[in-house]
């Protein structure tokens, strides 16, 4: 059998209800599903996110890495992180720190480099909204059991992998620079500050 038409390894009892062989669409199919999966996804979480903090998605998204990185970013570093363009992170995080979220400082061993941190009110803050957050993706994925979460995050990030080597090869040939998704839109598609 190929690889189009064979269930992946360990996809227990419904094999053949969620993997019908031979379908023609079924590539497009799974490219559908996945892009409305994200889009969804995002728009709940926003709202949720919104409604609790006042904060959007992708604000709450910059935020969280910083929150993961106790010496900050330098605005390339959360570019490719939050896979979205320099001048994306540089305006979300000019409205960051106008609202007292970021404060920036020089980089130690280069002053050209500029690095964005959490000011601690906001690292607190952050701290008690990651469990708005949590508690949002476990609503998302409450439909699947755990055996189907374990297949679907092995599948994803399979996917992930090959897609990583994919655009580093086309990197290093020349034909494109920085991270494949980042675009003045963001991953998704929605808008960022």
């Amino acid at each position: 059998m190929n690889e189009k038409t064979h269930p992946p390894s360990g996809a227990a009892e419904h094999e053949a209800e969620i993997w019908p062989g031979g379908d023609p669409n079924l590539e497009r199919d799974v490219w559908r599903a996945l892009r409305a999966c994200a889009q969804l996804g995002a728009a709940s979480l926003g709202r949720g996110l919104r409604r609790e903090t006042g904060l959007s998605l992708p604000r709450y998204g910059l935020l969280a890495a910083l929150l993961s990185a106790d010496e900050g970013l330098t605005m390339g570093e959360l570019a490719r992180q939050l896979m979205v363009s320099n001048a994306n992170v540089t305006a979300a995080v000019d409205a960051l720190a106008k609202d007292g979220w970021i404060v920036r400082r020089a980089s130690a061993g280069d002053r050209r480099r500029v690095i964005a941190c959490l000011t601690e009110p906001a690292r607190r803050t952050l701290e008690a909204i990651e469990g708005i957050h949590g508690k949002g993706v476990e609503e998302l994925l409450a439909g699947l059991s755990p055996l189907e979460l374990r297949l679907l995050s092995g599948l994803l990030n399979k996917l992930l992998v090959h897609l990583e080597r994919s655009h580093e090869t086309t990197r290093q040939a020349g034909k494109g620079a920085g991270h494949p998704a980042a675009t003045d839109a963001g991953p998704l598609g929605w808008g960022w500050v």
